[in-house]
This record gives structure tokens, sequence and C-alpha cells, in this order.
């Protein structure tokens, strides 16, 4: 039961990516659109085999529970960054800010990457230790 009410879910909050799509199409062109969601598909379908190897070496017992995490995290970010980064693009006339933030966000995840890196590196030596 729990699985179909997160696809519901999940489908009304991509709903409004079509009107976004609508919006970057008639932007920067229909073949520039369609080159962008592209490119994000073939990263979205490369995202699992990352995932995959991850979920098992963090969460062994549960992988699966990392998979939702970052499957829905991932959905998460593809419908407000397209819409966040276009409401920052009106506002101020160009995408700068707006790469400003994607790009501020990505340094974040980074600084969480590295933090992970530091924890590993931690438990690794409390096992040897």
């Amino acid at each position: 039961m729990w699985g179909n009410l997160v696809f519901l879910a999940i489908g009304l909050g991509a709903a409004p990516a079509c009107i976004n799509w609508d919006l970057i199409a008639r932007r920067t062109g229909d073949l520039n659109a369609l080159i962008l969601a592209a490119v994000l598909q073939v990263l979205g379908i490369l995202l699992p085999v990352l995932v995959l190897s991850m979920a098992g070496r963090y969460y062994p017992t549960m992988p699966a529970k990392m998979m939702g995490k970052m499957t829905l995290s991932y959905g998460v970010a593809q419908i407000i960054g397209p819409a966040l980064t276009g409401m920052i693009g009106a506002q101020f006339g160009s995408y700068n800010a707006g790469l400003y933030v994607a790009a501020s966000v990505m340094v974040l995840g980074t600084g969480l990457l590295f933090g992970l890196k530091a924890v590993e590196r931690r438990d690794v030596r409390c096992v040897a230790g």
C-alpha cells in the first residue's frame, strides 16, 4: 500500500516539471531543452550504479533504505532545481544567480561527502585499532 502512495506523491510532485520544461524550451529552444533533458536522463540512469555500490557499503543490512532516500533526494532536486533557477533568473534577469545557488548546493554536498569520508576513516581506525 505504501508503495502506491509513494509513487502517487512522486507523480504529483513531478507534474509541475512539464510546465518548467515548457518554460525552459521557450527560453533555450526545443532542441536545447531536449538535449538538457537527455543529459539529465543519462545521469539518472547511471546514478543507481553508484548508489547500489554505496548502499551495500554504508547500509549492508538495509540497502533499500538508502536507495529510497537517494531516489527521493534526486527526484526532489530535479523538481526544485530548475524551478528555483527559473524564478531566480526571472527575478535578476540572468541565470548567474541561479548558477551560484546551484554551485553553492554542490559545494555543500561535496563538504558533506568529505565529512562522510572522515567518518569512514574514523570507523576503519576503530575497527582496526
